[in-house]
């Protein structure tokens, strides 16, 4: 393998003066942070399922209020935190910033709000959450964004949640890395890396990013690779998919342990859409194929093994493979504002009671257990974009 370095203080704590939200490493100075939509549309086929909330406690001081704590639901339960629909719910995917500089047309608005600095959570905001989240037997953590790479100190965050003994995993594009980013990783214990990478066609990848950096994207992934870091590959079955894509990638594979996700493409509006992932199902039974049994991290995907290659083929389908009945994710927005499922507007606010640990978590305990049974992507439309929700 690679000779590693040290990483020489790059993931302690940042010493700065101002949010580190404020700050980012894209490109050129004072990037601006795109936006996050704050309204919540309701329309008449959505029934909140928020409902019941109290309001934030009036009067409460930051400190006041916190008494002996009585036994939570996940207590009672021995030790699982369980929704209403009786679903373990143990991992959290934590959004540290809604800013990125790709241009995925599924992924980005055309004209993003500008989100305010002082909106976002600071790392040790979204620290006082996660531990609450711990409490309640939340142990896996997913950092997303945005692309989470372009918050500054973002390896700070990654070593303080590695501390709390749980599992941690960052998707990304993979672009902002250096060599000592990675080693830094390592050296930290990251529990996997996925890269988002939907063709291995220079231009292509140009036309759907807006950014010439392949091949510094792959030469990340198969240093981490080398490094001995769990990787993935994330592809978005858009409509410009075509079966070159699966043979480039298959190719990519074939040699290397590292699976390889077709991504069902999230519906969020009827025209986006498609059957691609159904002809690429088809089309792989040309191959010797086994369905591979075993789990391959804490998403929804099922994978297949083929004969003659060491990677895997796994499948994400949110239409054709609805895996509502297994969810067991909360989404976390860079602004502190919890989503229990990805089709609904709905969000519940966890940003007025960081000053209060008992309310914090009994708010946090409140979302889980009013999560939805299932989306309804099948029959109606979601408006938000990707970066918007978190991912």
């Amino acid at each position: 393998g690679p000779r590693r370095t040290a990483c020489h203080g790059r993931c302690n704590k940042p010493s700065y003066g101002t949010d580190p939200a404020a700050s980012s490493k894209g490109p050129g100075p004072g990037y601006p942070l795109a936006g996050e939509a704050q309204s919540h549309h309701k329309t008449n086929h959505r029934q909140s399922f928020l409902r019941g909330f109290p309001s934030p406690p009036g009067g409460l001081s930051p400190g006041m209020g916190r008494t002996s704590r009585q036994p939570s639901t996940f207590e009672n339960n021995g030790g699982l935190m369980l929704d209403s629909y009786q679903r373990k719910i143990d991992y959290m995917r934590i959004s540290i910033t809604d800013c990125c500089h790709f241009q995925c047309a599924y992924c980005k608005s055309d004209h993003p709000q500008k989100l305010k600095h002082q909106d976002i959570l600071s790392y040790e905001q979204l620290l006082l959450i996660v531990d609450q989240a711990i409490q309640l037997g939340i142990n896996k953590f997913k950092i997303t964004g945005g692309e989470p790479t372009i918050r500054k100190d973002y390896l700070f965050f990654i070593k303080e949640l590695k501390k709390r003994e749980v599992e941690v995993t960052l998707t990304t594009n993979g672009s902002l890395f250096t060599k000592k980013d990675l080693d830094c990783l390592k050296e930290i214990g990251i529990d996997g890396i996925n890269f988002s990478i939907d063709t291995l066609d220079l231009r292509e990848y140009f036309l759907l990013t807006q950014q010439d950096c392949l091949e510094t994207v792959l030469d990340n992934l198969f240093y981490a690779y080398q490094l001995k870091i769990p990787v993935k590959i994330n592809c978005v079955m858009d409509d410009t998919f075509h079966l070159k894509r699966l043979n480039d990638l298959m190719d990519l594979i074939k040699d290397k342990k590292i699976a390889v996700r077709f991504i069902e493409l999230m519906p969020l509006n009827r025209e986006q859409r498609n059957q691609k992932i159904r002809d690429v199902i088809k089309y792989l039974k040309k191959y010797p194929i086994q369905e591979y049994l075993d789990k391959l991290g804490n998403g929804p995907a099922h994978y297949y093994t083929i004969e003659g290659y060491a990677g895997y083929i796994g499948f994400i389908e949110a239409l054709h493979y609805k895996f509502c009945h297994q969810c067991n994710r909360l989404r976390l927005t860079s602004t502190g504002k919890i989503k229990p499922c990805l089709f609904y507007e709905e969000m519940y606010d966890l940003k007025p009671y960081l000053n209060n640990e008992k309310q914090l978590r009994l708010h946090l305990e409140k979302a889980i257990k009013l999560k939805p049974k299932e989306h309804h992507f099948e029959e109606n439309i979601s408006y938000k974009r990707m970066n918007e929700k978190g991912g």
